[in-house]
């Protein structure tokens, strides 16, 4: 038989596995019938273990929204540093499920820069579209300089892309060292990506050259036909 929750609470400030006790052992494994049990007892909802994590942070990292709704019911949702550092983590897993349940607990929107820089990153479209409704900036830039757009068409993400240019993402921004998104889909051989991007008017010109040699030979194909097109299109 399982250990009922009385036995888990007497040991409840035990490490077990990991070095986590088990009232967090509860939120990282999804046990969301022990935790509850935990906070209807007196658990602090906001405890950090050693590492600085909260229960909510765990919960949300491995995708267990049954513990995320349970942890923001008994007032989780009351910590913004935690509610960012959540958000956070559900959106570098692509666990829309728990950012949908997070979200209505941000107040700031300046918040969501990172956790849809990570998203974009992960692939996730639901996290994408969940941050963007919510408020996130699609053409926030990083620390060197890429926006949503550019990290989605250099990790080759086409829904993510398609996404943020449904929502006016600027298609020629540039980075630090002055490339696109389309130099970065063209270059790093993302064929979908590019045909998002040229498909909705992406300037081939803008930033970096694009070799014409690059990615693989249907994008090279595909951009010297655009080309000509565009030439064409000025010669009339």
């Amino acid at each position: 038989m399982g250990q009922s929750p009385t036995f888990m609470l007497k040991s409840q400030t035990e490490e077990d596995h990991e070095g986590l006790d088990q009232y967090f052992l509860s939120a990282w494994q999804g046990d969301s019938i022990s935790l509850e049990y935990f906070l209807k007892q007196g658990m602090d909802v906001g405890r950090k273990n050693e590492l600085g994590s909260s229960a909510l942070k765990m919960a949300s990292d491995h995708g267990h929204e049954d513990c995320v709704s349970i942890l923001l019911k008994h007032g989780a949702g009351n910590n913004m540093s935690d509610v960012s550092n959540s958000v956070t983590a559900a959106s570098t897993r692509g666990h829309a499920s728990c950012l949908k349940l997070l979200l209505p607990h941000v107040v700031e929107n300046r918040t969501l820069k990172g956790p849809l820089f990570e998203s974009c990153t992960s692939g996730s479209v639901d996290c994408v579209r969940l941050l963007v409704e919510k408020g996130a900036d699609v053409n926030a830039r990083n620390n060197t300089g890429q926006t949503p757009l550019i990290l989605a068409c250099f990790f080759g993400h086409s829904g993510c892309a398609e996404y943020l240019i449904s929502k006016e993402a600027n298609l020629d921004l540039t980075d630090d060292r002055s490339n696109t998104a389309l130099y970065y889909a063209s270059t790093r051989g993302h064929i979908k990506c590019v045909e998002a991007l040229v498909y909705s008017g992406a300037d081939q010109t803008a930033g970096s050259p694009i070799p014409q040699k690059c990615g693989t030979a249907d994008i090279a194909e595909f951009l010297q036909n655009d080309r000509q097109t565009v030439t064409n299109f000025v010669l009339k």
